[in-house]
């Protein structure tokens, strides 16, 4: 696709500066007599390219300019579309007490920094999850290397409150926090990446479904 960009880009930006032809066309042919019938006056033919050839050279530099300018920017774009790492698809399945959680967060962190990079997905009304990372493209996984899991899900507890009561709270000093009224629908200890218990082992070549059973 960016190869092709590059092509028509390039093509387009070179061809819009062609420089015009020099020879004599019928139309100038056409134009030079009547011209020199009514005017008598000699042809203009030798004095038109005369012009042409001294504007010649700066059409060339300005076509070698945006020639340039063109595949500059190409390069760039090119180099965008490479910007993506190479990753490996993780998938699995989150169940609790054996049944699935539907509208988890998945996360991984590598267990060692700068090897592998985070990943997170979200599961669907199967317990299934799919794994991407920021630097990668979508649903493609993440990077070989050791990950600590979380898995955390919530509920809010209350709805939040309306403006004129979210006002009355401002005036009495008292401040609203959204994370207060959620109550967690698993164990918090699979939140924390330390006391998840929770790990996975991304290898190039393999596999790579990762299924994890909480338990209250």
């Amino acid at each position: 696709m960016c190869c092709t960009l590059l092509v028509f880009f390039v093509h387009f930006v070179v061809s819009s500066f062609e420089p015009q032809s020099a020879q004599r066309t019928q139309k100038d042919v056409q134009f030079d007599t009547a011209f020199s019938i009514h005017t008598n006056t000699p042809h203009l033919c030798g004095r038109r390219r005369t012009f042409i050839s001294f504007l010649t050279p700066f059409y060339k530099m300005m076509r070698t300019i945006f020639s340039c300018m063109a595949v500059f920017a190409a390069l760039t774009l090119i180099s965008g579309c490479s910007d993506r790492i190479a990753t490996i698809k993780v998938t699995g399945t989150i169940t609790l007490d054996g049944q699935p959680l539907a509208g988890a967060n998945v996360n991984f962190s590598p267990k060692v920094e700068g090897e592998g990079n985070p990943g997170f997905g979200v599961t669907d009304a199967n317990g299934r999850y799919t794994l991407q990372t920021l630097a990668g493209a979508a649903d493609a996984g993440t990077t070989p290397g050791e990950y600590l899991v979380t898995v955390t899900k919530t509920a809010s507890q209350a709805p939040p409150p309306t403006s004129d009561e979210l006002e009355e709270m401002e005036r009495s000093g008292i401040r609203y926090d959204s994370a207060a009224t959620a109550a967690s629908l698993v164990p918090p200890r699979y939140g924390r990446r330390d006391e998840s218990g929770l790990t996975a082992l991304v290898e190039k070549g393999k596999q790579n479904v990762f299924n994890f059973d909480l338990v209250q």
